[in-house]
């Protein structure tokens, strides 16, 4: 699943700090964080945490173990409040497993 929480809900801590709760735990099928990043109101090119180019859709594919890719652009989705689980990118993936996650690359025409 994927979720998108603002910035100000995960203040910063101390080092000695015990961490912050980010998703509910679940008895079934438990979510686990698999790759977290900025969603910019400007778009990356490649990864989460790579320079601001001039795109403004960020669009993330996700990778199940069975081979099938799914698409999801980042701004669409709803704010969430931090220890919320997300929603699904499908009916299917919670059966199937995240193999791999990457930001779409995104070219813009020279004006």
């Amino acid at each position: 699943s994927l979720k998108r929480v603002s910035i100000e809900e995960i203040p910063a801590t101390s080092r000695a700090k015990r961490g912050l709760q980010v998703l509910r735990e679940l008895k079934n099928k438990p979510h686990r964080v698999f790759l977290a990043g900025a969603v910019a109101e400007q778009g990356f090119v490649g990864d989460l945490f790579s320079t601001e180019v001039e795109e403004n859709d960020q669009t993330l594919l996700v990778q199940s173990n069975k081979g099938t890719i799914y698409e999801s652009r980042l701004q669409d989705l709803n704010l969430s409040e931090r220890t919320s689980n997300g929603s699904f990118i499908s009916d299917t993936i919670s059966d199937e497993e995240v193999f791999d996650a990457y930001l779409k690359e995104v070219f813009t025409e020279a004006k």
